[in-house]
């Protein structure tokens, strides 16, 4: 059986966003078992001043792991401590942020293309915002204005600097003129 792990890394999070991503989570991976016999584990890692044993995953198929009292490390080393784990990582691994909503079908399509592509090393979803807009994960180095036009900007501000922000959100790179290219 093919092995899948995923790691979330959460600091005070909110029950019902946290309950929302589990719960797509737990769909696309019953998915994943039926159609492509995959086993999971879960890694959750709670930098949380206290822990919450209340919000933690009941449900979710496959082995189910927390790791709490390290402090807030932070989302980078939250997870490579399951990385650097015995056992934390399996063929595949999804690095998940704990307010996303799975579609029930994308860890089956991710899969797939991981399978279909054994050169590819790293895949990144396609992400919409609650009305479906687009949103731009890759981005390139930002400037002091970059990020403080996207952080603290007033929209008709972000609006007369579209082009530049357009610029480091990467907006230019179609992902779908790249999907199965080979390097």
């Amino acid at each position: 059986m093919r092995t899948l792990s995923i790691c979330i890394v959460t600091y005070l999070p909110a029950p019902a966003v946290l309950a929302a991503t589990l719960a797509s989570l737990e769909a696309a991976l019953l998915r994943l078992q039926a159609e492509r016999g995959y086993t999971a584990t879960l890694w959750i890692v709670d930098n949380s001043p206290r822990y919450n044993q209340a919000s933690m995953p009941r449900r979710i198929p496959g082995e189910v792991h927390t790791l709490h009292g390290q402090g807030n490390i932070g989302f980078g080393r939250g997870h490579n401590l399951c990385l650097d784990r015995e056992g934390g990582v399996g063929e595949l691994h999804l690095v998940l942020n704990p307010d996303v909503e799975l579609a029930e079908d994308a860890l089956v399509a991710a899969v797939d293309f991981m399978e279909s592509h054994p050169d590819c090393v790293l895949l990144s979803p396609d992400a919409r915002a609650d009305d479906g807009a687009r949103q731009y994960l890759c981005k390139r180095y930002p400037s002091v204005l970059d990020l403080a036009l996207r952080g603290f900007a007033p929209a008709w501000l972000k609006r007369c600097f579209d082009k530049r922000l357009a610029g480091y959100e990467m907006r230019e790179r179609d992902p779908r003129r790249f999907a199965g290219r080979r390097r």
